[in-house]
């Protein structure tokens, strides 16, 4: 089993990317979301995530930045 977290600012979008790969994955995958970097962050810092999925533009810090730190 993998750890995806998936970061998106767009409520709409998260929810369905998240219910989109839980439909298809949840044999295989445990999600997690976030709605902006320094949320994704705190879960980096509990959880063991493996696979990051995120919008590049978000307010506060992007996804390239998320991306660099990580």
């Amino acid at each position: 089993m993998y750890n995806l977290l998936i970061i998106d600012d767009e409520p709409l979008i998260l929810e369905s990317l998240y219910q989109m790969v839980l439909k298809q994955k949840k044999d295989q995958l445990y999600l997690f979301k976030a709605t902006n970097g320094l949320q994704a962050l705190e879960l980096f810092e509990k959880h063991h995530i493996d696979i990051m999925m995120t919008d590049i533009c978000m307010p506060g810090m992007d996804g390239i930045r998320l991306r660099e730190i990580v």
